[in-house]
């Protein structure tokens, strides 16, 4: 092989750059070793904290999915008392309808009363005992 200027160059540039990576990699700077066991050390804390965080994840799911249950729950209770305050008011409404109409007939009732009581039929003898006699068979 022939040493020209060309490969020289190109071996020092070698032997250069091998020197640079083993520096870099190898050395024993105090602040390489201070800063890597810092990283180690904010490494482990994050470690830490994401494995709680990921606790509190799994502990929120599992109570969502307890309150999603009971929210389920509760819409049905909620839609079954809506049905039945439905039904309660028809009842009501009718109930009312049913009121209405007594009272009705009791002023109806006593209109009739008031108006006997100012002209009281007047029967004859048989028309009389035929009249007693429908109201005590009654």
């Amino acid at each position: 092989m022939k040493f020209d200027k060309k490969n020289i160059l190109i071996v020092i540039l070698l032997m250069v750059s091998i020197f640079f990576i083993y520096k870099t990699y190898y050395s024993e700077d105090s602040d390489y070793k201070e800063k890597l066991k810092m990283l180690r050390e904010d490494n482990e804390r994050l470690q830490k904290k994401r494995d709680s965080l990921n606790n509190a994840k799994f502990l929120l799911e599992k109570e969502f999915e307890i309150l999603s249950k009971n929210s389920k729950n509760l819409e049905l209770r909620l839609d079954s008392l809506k049905i039945e305050l439905n039904n309660q008011k028809n009842k009501a409404n009718l109930s009312k309808k049913e009121l209405d109409e007594l009272r009705h007939q009791l002023l109806e009732t006593k209109k009739k009363i008031e108006e006997l009581k100012k002209n009281p039929p007047n029967r004859q003898e048989s028309d009389l005992i035929n009249s007693l006699k429908s109201k005590i068979k009654k």
